[in-house]
């Protein structure tokens, strides 16, 4: 990144995820038990009862939107995020990056683009403009956010199924908790894991080409300096 202040926390890479995983979790676990307090009062439950899939209040429905919404929030914002950390150090410096081998992830998933800055050695993952950068994100995101809701919340849906009592609102508050944050720990780990892999890339490579540039510098130097053969 550019010339920046500096840094008041300097973290390793393997830290910053387990950090940007377990907060996501606990935020998402804590903005689903407050949105079940306000989708399912008990007032609504008296006038028509959730259920699996019962109409409106359909708990497959409310996970699998759940998982998309989730999935596209985290994409756009931690992975954006994280970038941004990276290209800037300030005021969050990432020491490192998570070591062994990317996991395979990282290689069949769309790349993430750069929204909160610029960086001229970083166009070939920029698209024309913000706009296109940002609709590749949303796209990724939404990509990410079925595959949760095929793995997790129709597997969830169908387990719920063994309850035959009425569900009450506490029930739907610890549901929509649990949910939020059970999920939202892999979305969270797969979004930051891929950001840092990208920014490990781009740091071998910008290190790759100043190498070759200083050794291209080197021979030009020691050309110039040595004695010119003249013509007799």
């Amino acid at each position: 990144g550019p010339d920046s202040p500096k840094a008041c926390l300097v973290v390793e890479g393997n830290t910053y995820l387990v950090l940007n995983t377990m907060s996501s979790g606990l935020l998402s676990a804590g903005i689903n038990g407050g949105l079940a307090v306000a989708m399912y009062p008990r007032s609504a439950l008296d006038k028509s009862d959730a259920g699996v899939w019962a109409w409106p209040n359909t708990l497959a429905g409310d996970l699998v939107v759940t998982s998309i919404v989730m999935a596209v929030l985290t994409w756009v914002i931690a992975g954006g995020l994280t970038l941004n950390d990276d290209f800037r150090q300030a005021p969050l410096k990432i020491a490192s990056y998570p070591g062994g081998p990317p996991p395979r992830w990282v290689s069949i998933w769309p790349r993430m683009r750069p929204l909160f800055f610029n960086d001229p050695s970083r166009e070939y993952l920029n698209f024309p403009n913000k706009f296109y950068g940002f609709l590749n994100n949303l796209k990724a995101g939404f990509y990410l956010g079925l595959l949760m809701a095929l793995v997790v919340a129709l597997p969830v849906s169908l387990f719920l199924m063994i309850k035959t009592s009425q569900w009450s609102t506490i029930d739907l508050v610890y549901l929509k908790t649990v949910y939020g944050f059970a999920v939202e720990v892999p979305i969270a780990y797969l979004t930051v894991r891929t950001a840092l892999e990208q920014c490990h890339d781009h740091a071998t490579h910008t290190a790759m080409a100043r190498a070759k540039r200083e050794s291209r510098d080197r021979m030009d130097g020691r050309r110039s300096r040595s004695p010119q053969m003249t013509s007799v």
